[in-house]
This record gives C-alpha cells, structure tokens and sequence, in this order.
C-alpha cells in the first residue's frame, strides 16, 4: 500500500472520529436540554456559552465540557469554574481570589474590566471547566431549546424520512412494473 493511501485512510478516520465526537456532545447537549436537567456523563456536562465575557479563550456560541466532581477544595485562583448567579443563570468565569478559607470566591470574566460585583459561594459552583470547547454548536444549542428550534429538530427528520420513504417506494415500483413488462414481452 502507498504512503498516501495510508494518510487518506488515517485522515478519514480521524475526521469520522471527529464527526463522531461533535455529534455525540451535540446529542447530549440537546438531551440535556430537552430533558430540562443537567446531563452528566462520568462527572462531565455540556455548557453553552453565550456572552463574551470570557473571550477570547471561550468564543460566544461554543460549548464547554465541565467537570462536576471537582471537589470545593480542589478550587485555586486561576481556574475557570461555571457557577449560578443571579436568577438561576448560569456563568462561567476565572477565579481571581480565595475568600473565607475557600468558602467563597471573587471571579472574573477574562474580557471584563473589574471583578464580579458578588463573590461566589462554593455552594453555587457547578463545575470547573475541563479545556474542551467546541466553537458555534453553542447557538445550535440555544436554538434547539426554543419553541421553533425544537419544532425544526422534530419536524425536519420526519419530512426527510417520509421523502425518502416515498422515493423508495417509487423506485421499487418501477422495478416491479419493469420485471412485469419483460416476462409479458
């Protein structure tokens, strides 16, 4: 086998590999969200991000990859943890200061001028951020938990199927009609 057989082998696996990836966050994402919890597998979740405050390392519209079983200990000035704020939003920014033996910390979005204006209990963090981040599939996301989006994501598989269905069927007829017409001739 050739040298450049074996790349175009290897460069179709590793980019089915990444198809396969993508679509398996994308679909625990959207399970998630369907699901109205917080998905979790082998301590990971999918969060999307949608505010600049953390750019340009985390891009507005990309999904994070979480860790939820850090421990409240493991937390150091530097670490990127996604918390609830205010109204049950949630908030991924840098930790910038330990407060209170650890109890509490002042974070801060890495594009943003000051400090959060309240410092966050370790009750409120939900995870601390493991690197992934794949950028846009955020919106896809977002879009999906609407009314619309979720209408799109239900109803358009179901008119691919139904195409593809009757397309079938036609072409099974004409070759049915076509076996008749040889064994008549």
């Amino acid at each position: 086998m050739r040298i450049s057989g074996i790349f175009r082998k290897v460069g179709k696996f590793i980019f089915t590999c990444s198809w396969v990836v993508l679509i398996a966050f994308l679909a625990l994402a959207l399970v998630s969200k369907a699901n109205g919890n917080d998905g979790s597998i082998l301590g990971y979740q999918v969060k999307s991000v949608l505010s600049g405050s953390m750019e340009p390392g985390i891009q507005t519209g990309s999904i994070i990859v979480i860790n939820t079983k850090t421990s409240a200990t493991d937390y150091q000035r530097g670490d990127i943890v996604t918390f609830t704020g205010e109204e049950a939003m949630l908030i991924t920014h840098r930790i910038q200061e330990i407060q209170n033996s650890g109890t509490q910390f002042i974070t801060k979005g890495d594009a943003n001028n000051g400090p959060d204006v309240s410092p966050v209990p370790v009750s409120n963090i939900v995870g601390e951020y493991s690197g992934i981040t794949i950028p846009y599939v955020g919106y896809v996301l977002h879009f999906a938990t609407t009314a619309q989006g979720a209408a799109l994501l239900f109803i358009l598989p179901g008119i691919l199927l139904v195409s593809y269905s009757i397309i079938t069927i036609r072409n099974a007829l004409k070759e049915v009609k076509q076996l008749v017409e040889e064994k008549t001739a």
